[in-house]
């Protein structure tokens, strides 16, 4: 029983990855039943928490993610959506705040007529000279800073269950984080020591496309968003999730926008998983509503730039295999174990697998699965031919996710190196990193007036401003 609870709480909260619960106490009335299950008839201690953590699994993927948390800032004293605390949606997920008692001062803000001596956009630049502001010197006209901005689900969040001892006491901070490490994201990861962010394999360093771009313009330091939440579909982003982004028309400057739906619209726990699907129909409509509450908030000269869906049947075939990290078994066989835990028997009955459609040994679901997304990724490419926005550009990329393996595989490398540990699908920092280096690719090879010019001053900002003042505290 022991080997069995271990293998289904680690495969279960590798998907736990939601909003902050404050009480803990609070349980979905659908996962009472798991108490009842054979999940929990184990007597040590090991199963009870097995069991407890399983349920509180259930709940945070049972329950709607808009009645767990706002995705906001905890602290956050001056109202302007960032924060100077780590965790609880603060400068792990955004740039942080340096100066949370003034409402006119946060990463993104155009600082043009403001007093020089205020670093208004906390990019750490900030005095004058003779011959003017250093901020309209060395980031004006065509080296303006457009931040980043990351709207998708638990692979953007960077979910991540630590299983790497130096890890193991920082539970706590974990939570607040929602067992997720956007840190070390693969759109807007700042941390730059590979070691606070649990990498099975050490490339030597964490990539991002926010680091990438920062290293082409230092002007856009801090100015980082990771609006992402684990589950998170294209009717929750437009619900509730896309306006919780940080940025105002007239006030900030533009931005790059990644919409990264990569698996929940196609992924749930149902047995009949087809039925639960979006369908292309309900797509449009969910991301047409969310681009256009874009439209009202992002300045002139944004981009948007949408991916598309992770390459299911790629993981199923590379990972089916491979040993799961515990339990004694395989990944396939984890799977079949969440296949056969459900919840809500006499109403909504759902297994614990949140993607039954590609971690499922059924091929012709798999199938089914892999042709409804193709059909998703056509919405944007009819979208961006149809449909214009005056605030912004939009343009589609497929996600390089399996390129990335066969190249990885090629070289020599194992392919569990790209994922996760626990789950199988989740991209490890490993995988992030390298996600990192093929979108950032793809966009300056295809669209790189979307990046601008490298910035000739970066080396004289490094001079007068070193590290900028930094990010604030690590996760260690």
């Amino acid at each position: 029983a022991g080997s069995l609870g271990a293998a289904l709480l680690l495969l279960a909260v590798a998907f736990t990855c939601a909003a902050p619960i404050h009480e803990p106490s609070v349980l979905c009335p659908k996962c009472e039943e798991i108490k009842h299950s054979k999940v929990c008839e184990g007597e040590s201690l090991p199963d009870k928490v097995a069991c407890e953590f399983l349920i509180a699994t259930c709940s945070f993927f049972e329950c709607p993610v808009e009645d767990l948390a706002d995705h906001m800032p905890v602290e956050d004293h001056d109202g302007d959506r960032f924060s100077t605390l780590f965790g609880l949606r603060g400068y792990a997920w955004r740039g942080r705040d340096c100066d949370d008692s003034n409402a006119e001062v946060y990463p993104g803000r155009k600082t043009a007529g403001s007093d020089p001596s205020v670093d208004h956009n906390c990019n750490g630049i900030s005095g004058q000279n003779a011959s003017g502001t250093f901020e309209e010197m060395f980031c004006g006209g065509d080296y303006a800073p457009k931040g980043i901005i990351l709207l998708s689900d638990s692979t953007g969040a960077h979910f991540n269950v630590p299983l790497n001892p130096p890890h193991l006491k920082e539970w706590p901070k974990m939570l607040d984080t929602e067992l997720c490490w956007p840190e070390c994201s693969w759109a807007t990861a700042w941390e730059d020591d590979v070691k606070q962010c649990d990498g099975p394999y050490d490339l030597g360093r964490v990539d991002s496309f926010y680091k990438r771009m920062y290293d082409r313009n230092h002007c856009v330091f801090r100015d980082y968003q990771n609006i992402a939440v684990n589950g998170m579909r294209t009717v929750r982003m437009a619900n509730s999730l896309v306006n919780t982004t940080s940025r105002n028309q007239s006030t900030d400057t533009p931005a790059i926008v990644f919409y990264a739906e990569v698996a929940n619209d196609v992924c749930n726990p149902h047995s009949n998983t087809v039925d639960h699907m979006t369908t292309p129909e309900e797509y449009k409509t969910n991301v047409l509503s969310a681009l256009q509450q874009l439209e009202e908030m992002l300045p002139k000269n944004s981009t948007v730039i949408f991916l598309g869906y992770l390459h299911g049947e790629k993981y199923y075939q590379t990972m089916k295999d491979k040993p799961y990290p515990v339990g004694g078994i395989n990944y396939l066989q984890a799977w079949e174990l969440v296949n056969n835990v459900t919840v809500d028997k006499h109403k909504d009955a759902r297994t614990l697998n949140p993607c039954y459609g590609w971690l499922n040994a059924n091929e012709t679901l798999r199938n089914i699965t892999t042709g409804r997304a193709r059909q998703l990724e056509a919405v944007y490419a009819d979208i961006i031919k149809t449909t214009t926005f005056d605030s912004f550009d939009m343009y589609y990329f497929d996600l390089p996710d399996e390129q990335i393996i066969d190249d990885w595989v090629k070289a020599g490398h194992n392919a569990a190196d790209l994922v996760s540990q626990v789950g199988g699908v989740h991209p490890s920092v490993v995988g992030s990193s390298l996600w990192a280096a093929a979108i950032w690719d793809l966009v300056e090879q295809n669209i790189p007036h979307v990046l601008g010019p490298v910035n000739p001053h970066n080396a004289e900002i490094r001079a007068r401003f070193g590290d900028q003042g930094g990010y604030g505290p690590s996760r260690l």
